[in-house]
């Protein structure tokens, strides 16, 4: 279905319409719901006995159904988005309108197009389960958690960092939620641009967490903008940061990817622990992000790099990362191990995981304290990674975490 396809909602939920009821409702409506898939919210209890595909001709139909009107519509949603539609039309009454505008914040981000048009409904017989404005945040996250999961939750893990004193992992794509194609279904970062609404990646977030054995309330995800800032937690925050430290027990610190490289720091001495995101970018400015977290380290907590281990995780690898001739002469002139040039292909491919190592080992980190086990492409995995590269937009993003156990 094309971006410029819509999908219509028609709210007739907790009524029971007779056949001349929705034709007078749809008459009123028409412009709106031609050419769109109409997703018809009613009462899991009610049965109307009319066939709305003779009622629309031309025009796909399907019931979307349950017991909580707030349920259906999640059902709905996840339907909107396996279509790959973010055009929206709720047909509805105004009595309704706060209670859908309640749910556009809540189930939806701005990336959605969404209108509510106005029609007379059908008398709401059955009052829906509920429904009231205050209480749509705690039935969307009580609905999330009864969900089951799309495939089974997992992580990786490094042998370099000792598990009796820190939590930690680099997480995979699957054990979540998140419907939409790119992002299915463990999505762990949210932004207005993307389909995943806020309640989602919480509840994301929570399933990660209670599998790996830390409190999701207490992680905090760097904010990736390819730069070299660093924030320790619980100080003010700077205006974007791509690597996050900490010494609280606890606390957990991450960062996200969906193919640049993530690396996570303990400092098993000073007990503290960091994790970075290092975009081709970051790695190339400066010390590079990776150092900058090692040395933000020493500066906060008294880290001497020699103590420092380090796990280098999954991101897009030299099998399938082809680079502007122009930006890769940088790394070609740090070290020329760090690109690769294959017959047949004017353009070099560049290896930003191994880039990150010798910068780390130049810092004074010692080679045999960084792993590099599971520095996995995440293009060529599509079965436990998400990939920018492989699945464009909207994407998915997986994350390294690292946390000082209580």
């Amino acid at each position: 279905m094309s971006e410029q396809e819509h999908v219509v909602f028609l709210d007739f939920f907790g009524c029971v319409p007779s056949k001349e009821d929705l034709q007078n409702s749809l008459a009123k409506v028409g412009t709106a719901i031609q050419g769109a898939r109409l997703l018809v919210a009613l009462r899991h209890d009610v049965n109307t006995g009319l066939d709305l595909s003779a009622l629309l001709p031309g025009s796909p139909t399907e019931t979307v159904s349950h017991a909580a009107k707030i349920k259906s519509v999640l059902i709905a949603k996840a339907r909107l988005d396996d279509l790959q539609v973010k055009r929206l039309r709720i047909v509805t009454d105004p009595d309704c309108a706060q209670w859908w505008k309640r749910v556009q914040e809540v189930c939806f981000t701005p990336c959605y197009s969404i209108d509510q048009i106005y029609t007379t409904v059908p008398k709401r017989t059955v009052k829906p389960d509920g429904d009231s404005v205050s209480s749509i945040g705690n039935q969307v996250r009580d609905f999330f958690r009864s969900l089951p999961a799309v495939g089974q939750i997992g992580f990786l893990r490094s042998p370099n960092i000792p598990a009796e004193v820190f939590v930690h992992g680099f997480s995979t794509r699957f054990g979540g939620l998140s419907s939409y194609p790119g992002m299915k279904s463990l999505n762990l970062t949210y932004t207005m641009k993307k389909p995943d609404p806020e309640a989602l990646i919480k509840e994301n977030i929570r399933r990660l967490a209670d599998f790996a054995g830390f409190d999701g309330g207490n992680l905090h995800v760097a904010a990736a903008t390819h730069g070299i800032q660093v924030w320790t937690v619980g100080e003010e925050k700077p205006a974007g940061y791509d690597a996050v430290i900490s010494n609280m027990p606890g606390v957990v610190v991450a960062a996200p990817s969906a193919d640049c490289t993530l690396v996570l720091f303990a400092d098993p001495v000073n007990k503290c622990c960091g994790a970075a995101h290092a975009g081709w970018r970051g790695t190339m400015t400066s010390e590079g992000i990776a150092m900058a977290t090692v040395n933000a380290m020493k500066s906060k907590f008294g880290t001497n790099p020699k103590d420092v281990l380090v796990a280098i995780g999954p991101s897009i690898g030299t099998c399938c990362y082809e680079f502007g001739v122009e930006e890769a002469k940088q790394f070609e002139e740090f070290d020329p191990s760090c690109i690769v040039h294959k017959p047949d292909h004017p353009k070099p491919f560049v290896d930003v995981a191994r880039t990150n190592k010798l910068q780390l080992q130049r810092g004074g980190v010692p080679a045999s304290n960084i792993d590099m086990s599971n520095t996995l492409c995440t293009k060529c995995h599509p079965d436990k990674f998400f990939s920018y590269r492989r699945d464009g937009t909207p994407f998915g993003n997986q994350i390294g975490f690292i946390g000082i156990k209580l």
